[in-house]
């Protein structure tokens, strides 16, 4: 669960939220904490209902990927034919099908909630990205 309150660095044009911050990103907000300029501000905020609830998604979604990616491998994506990018298009295309089906028909899934469908296109979408900024292991 997110603190009620995060601190939030405002460094140049971008926000990080501490949460999200890489390590170095961490060590730069620090350092500007303890020697502010008038280009800098930090301070407690209250994070909007909608922020919050976009932050648990996609906690959730990460946590789901991850666990996925133990579970699987990176094989079946990385070794595709076509190459990664297109193995992870191909599955894209298959969920929005599915989610196709399921919304057009409005039938109950048997297997698979539409909620879930909508999480593993999120993720698939996240593997595509890591493809293409060449994160996406291939062993």
């Amino acid at each position: 669960m997110l603190a009620q309150k995060l601190r939030r660095a405002d460094l140049g044009h971008v926000v990080y939220l501490d949460f999200a911050m890489t390590a170095a990103e961490r060590e730069r907000a620090a350092a500007m904490r303890a020697h502010p300029s008038a280009q800098t501000r930090v301070q407690d905020v209250e994070p909007e209902p909608f922020e919050l609830a976009v932050w648990e998604i996609t906690e959730g979604l990460a946590q789901l990927l991850i666990s996925k990616q133990k579970d699987y491998g990176p094989h079946a994506i990385a070794n595709a034919p076509g190459g990664a990018l297109n193995g992870v298009n191909v599955r894209i295309h298959d969920k929005i099908s599915r989610i196709r089906q399921l919304t057009s028909t409005f039938a109950m899934p048997n297997h698979e909630a539409i909620e879930d469908s909508y999480r593993d296109l999120a993720n698939y979408a996240i593997i595509a990205l890591l493809i293409l900024a060449d994160e996406w292991p291939t062993s």
